[in-house]
């Protein structure tokens, strides 16, 4: 899988392990070590494009998290989930928080201002 992405996977790749009890019709997190940060953050960059794998289209990297950051990150997506049925649009998840893509924008763009100046 790494060498799809371009990553070359010898000697980057220090362990390997399967976590969760098994379990039937389940899939379990696998943590993969690898040798520096650099590695990993050039994994994490890259892993946007497996998507675009027909064999691996229902894959996810992401950096590690503790079992409580990852039911938050859980509860996250399926408020995110339960928004978008419901009808919102340019909806995301942002420092743990689900916000409207326009208030992003409208920070970058100067529609925002936070030192509170008065015309």
């Amino acid at each position: 899988m790494l060498k799809s992405i371009d990553v070359d996977d010898e000697d980057t790749v220090e362990n390997c392990v399967r976590i969760g009890k098994r379990a039937p019709d389940t899939t379990r997190l696998t943590k993969v070590r690898v040798q520096s940060t650099q590695v990993k953050k050039q994994i994490l960059k890259k892993s946007r494009t497996l998507k675009d794998k027909p064999e691996y289209e229902n894959v996810f990297i992401g950096p590690d998290h503790t079992k409580m950051q990852r039911e938050e990150q859980y509860k996250l997506r399926k408020e995110l989930r339960d928004r978008k049925e419901k009808g919102e649009k340019d909806i995301f998840i942002n420092n743990g928080k689900v916000v409207q893509a326009r208030d992003k924008a409208l920070r970058f763009k100067g529609g925002a201002t936070s030192s509170g100046d008065t015309e």
